[in-house]
């Protein structure tokens, strides 16, 4: 006798629909118009502008947006979105409209969306000159349109309170690529750097080279920040954390400058070019300073501040327990604690929420997650618990944070 669990023959399989009904199949998008970013990609700067024009286009129907990192990749593209870089332009083809994201040049030949950078280099100066240092030092030591403004932009600000900054390196210092050159250089900026007085805060003009110095203040003996205190330009994270002192750096609207100029790009294709005489320039003012332990002079008497804090901004975007953070510096929660409100004027659990919530509202203002992955992206449990935090530090709601950003060129 068979058993029961093979009496009866299984159903035949169901066979998918080689051609399912025209209401099952998904709609496809038709694309009329194609954009383009040829822009550098080893540049932290020239990536989260190319973010931002990708989250432009893609709420936009009809569109497309490709990213080449080569003009021969390229084809059917109706606009470009490019870095000027010499004179005559860069753009892949030459009959297509184009918007330049650069600020090397003086002036560009095309419509431009650039960072302001002169406000980039009073943003610094606002920021150290809040810290109260005795003396300013200036390290701007390439030749371009971008350094000089954010030089001139540092000087107006410290000139406003009767400073003067002292200057480390002059245009073209670092450009040579001769190692002979090169070793003559790091060695003329270690006797600069002896003459500076100390302590001294140090801005440079860019955060590859402001990495550069702290290696040559380290290499030299002194210490950062107790004797040199560094702020950069770009928060270039990759760099800024990966020094041997995470540097500090003003954040440029690096992905609202990619949303400019994919508006600006947008209205040209449609529109065709402005009949203005000179091409148009928009500039986008920085996010704010990112502060890390090269500025943190307080903290960085303290060892266990110091180490709290660089746990914490390692560390603020997962679930993070204060009994935890004092175990892993090897002391009690009590003296933990009182070494924050010593320092720091504050609790560790505060400098932890103050972190999220710096970067819920960069998030909120500059990217187009929803509010509810921004919370979770920045170590809060749901999107009520940071939007009961966000009403008490600012008075405003999350929403209205969202709101704000300026979306003045959105078609």
């Amino acid at each position: 006798m068979r058993s029961h669990l093979f009496a009866s023959p299984l159903p035949p399989p169901v066979m998918p629909l080689a051609n399912p009904p025209a209401s099952r199949r998904p709609k496809r998008q038709t694309v009329t118009r194609v954009a383009a970013a040829t822009l550098p990609v080893d540049s932290s700067h020239f990536l989260r502008i190319t973010e931002g024009a990708a989250a432009w286009f893609r709420n936009r129907p009809g569109w497309m947006f490709d990213v080449a990192g080569s003009a021969k990749f390229v084809e059917r593209v109706d606009g470009y979105i490019v870095a000027c870089f010499k004179p005559d332009g860069q753009r892949p083809g030459r009959a297509a409209p184009a918007v330049n994201v650069s600020n090397v040049l003086p002036l560009a030949t095309m419509p431009s969306v650039v960072s302001d950078d002169r406000e980039a280099g009073r943003c610094a100066a606002r920021f150290l000159l809040g810290q109260e240092h005795p003396d300013y030092a200036l390290f701007a030591p390439l030749d371009n349109e971008y350094t000089r403004l954010r030089a001139e932009g540092f000087r107006a600000e410290l000139a406003r309170t009767g400073h003067t900054p002292l200057t480390l390196g002059e245009p073209g210092l670092l450009d040579s690529m001769d190692r002979g050159q090169a070793d003559k250089n790091t060695e003329l900026l270690r006797a600069r750097l002896a003459r500076l007085p100390r302590p001294c805060a140090i801005f440079a003009t860019d955060d590859l080279r402001c990495a550069l110095l702290c290696r040559i203040i380290l290499g030299a003996g002194y210490r950062v920040p107790e004797d040199f205190a560094l702020l950069g330009v770009d928060d270039n994270r990759f760099l800024c954390e990966n020094t041997p002192v995470p540097l500090s750096s003003v954040a440029l609207g690096s992905r609202e400058i990619g949303r400019r100029a994919a508006a600006l790009l947008a209205r040209c294709i449609e529109h065709g070019p402005s009949t203005d005489s000179a091409p148009s320039r928009v500039t986008v003012p920085p996010e704010g300073v990112v502060e890390r332990a090269s500025t943190n002079v307080a903290a960085a008497d303290d060892r266990v501040v110091a180490r709290a804090r660089a746990i914490i901004e390692a560390g603020f975007r997962e679930p993070l327990k204060i009994e935890a953070l004092a175990e892993r510096i090897g002391v009690s929660r009590r003296y933990l604690e009182m070494r924050f409100k010593s320092v720091l004027a504050e609790s560790p659990q505060q400098t932890l929420l103050r972190r999220r919530l710096r970067e819920a509202r960069k998030r909120l203002t500059t990217s187009d997650e929803s509010i509810a992955d921004v919370a979770y992206a920045c170590g809060f449990s749901d999107y009520k618990q940071m939007a009961l935090h966000i009403r008490k530090e600012w008075g405003v709601s999350a929403r209205e944070i969202r709101a704000s950003r300026t979306d003045s060129f959105r078609g």
